[in-house]
């Protein structure tokens, strides 16, 4: 089964995928990240616009220099079920020996 990632900025149901960003690399729900910009809004728009601006580059930033660590643990354990597969086939030849 072959694992595709859509960017975040291209995905239908997000504005440029901050929140969801943030969310996978924290560890939480990109809900919170959502309230909080949410509460930013109402208190003050030009500052909020300007938080998600600035937070949005830093993510691109993040993703450019670091890429997403799940497409690069792939990759291995695609090798190990390869390389599991030889091993599975000599198992009836080990058992005729015994």
């Amino acid at each position: 089964m072959q694992f595709t990632r859509n960017s975040l900025s291209l995905r239908s149901d997000t504005m440029f995928g901050v929140c969801e960003a943030l969310g996978q690399d924290f560890g939480v729900s990109a809900n919170w990240f959502r309230v909080a910009f949410a509460f930013a809004v109402i208190y003050n728009l030009e500052y909020a616009v300007l938080a998600y601006a600035a937070v949005g580059a830093l993510v691109l930033l993040s993703r450019l220099i670091y890429p997403s660590r799940a497409v690069a643990e792939a990759e291995p354990a695609h090798d190990a079920v390869e390389t599991a597969a030889p091993v599975a086939a000599e198992a009836p030849l080990l058992a005729e020996a015994a």
